[in-house]
């Protein structure tokens, strides 16, 4: 059973590894096995919205894309917030549209996403990725029914083995994001700070992502 690795900016070709790859409407490879594709918030063009949203579309139901993303809202970015909303809500419209899930970039921004949540009726999965803050913020997005991906910050941040802890394995998933680190060094530490064995993880990963791409 391969790992899965929910989010990278880097695509290789191991074969005991599922990496699901970050792409941009203005520059992808549909030969990717599993890609992501997506506006991300730190790179809205208004010139260039209309093509990119348009080529997203198009391109949104190729075999080799697994979810719309990275996608999301940032408030420490000086792209202006209300473009920021407009974009990411018609992203998140055209997950709803086509039932694919999303990869989400937020920054300073949860009580927006889960307002978008409800507002829109969304039900595909939605994935807050690179995920870092403390029990509260985590407990609040699962019972929202976001899922949680871990990255490098597991692997320095002490107060995130807690906060790891306390969430149900069928909601979280692991990345490596844009760092040059292996994915097997954080499935190796999340086996331990869980205390279970690192095979039972993977299944229960490999699982979890069955699961959001057949929703």
């Amino acid at each position: 059973m391969q790992l899965i690795n929910i989010h990278t900016h880097y695509h290789n070709n191991e074969a005991e590894v599922i990496a699901v790859v970050n792409q941009y409407p203005m520059s992808f490879d549909l030969t990717i096995s599993n890609f992501t594709l997506g506006i991300h918030p730190w790179y809205i063009i208004k010139d260039h919205l209309e093509q990119e949203l348009t080529v997203l579309e198009k391109n949104i139901n190729h075999k080799n894309c697994i979810a719309i993303g990275e996608c999301g809202l940032d408030k420490k970015t000086n792209i202006p917030f209300d473009l920021q909303q407009m974009v990411f809500e018609k992203q998140i419209l055209l997950a709803k549209k086509y039932h694919k899930p999303l990869i989400l970039h937020c920054v300073k921004s949860f009580d927006e996403i889960i307002r978008y949540k409800k507002l829109l009726q969304i039900e595909v999965p939605m994935i807050v990725h690179g995920f870092s803050k403390n029990k509260t913020v985590a407990q609040t997005l699962i019972k929202h029914g976001f899922y949680l991906s871990f990255g490098h910050h597991l692997l320095v941040k002490k107060d995130l083995e807690n906060v790891l802890q306390n969430i149900a394995l069928e909601k979280i998933f692991f990345e490596t994001d844009d760092q040059k680190i292996s994915i097997e060094s954080i499935y190796d530490k999340a086996a331990t700070v869980l205390g279970i064995k690192n095979t039972d993880l993977k299944e229960q990963i490999y699982t979890n992502f069955n699961t959001i791409i057949n929703t």
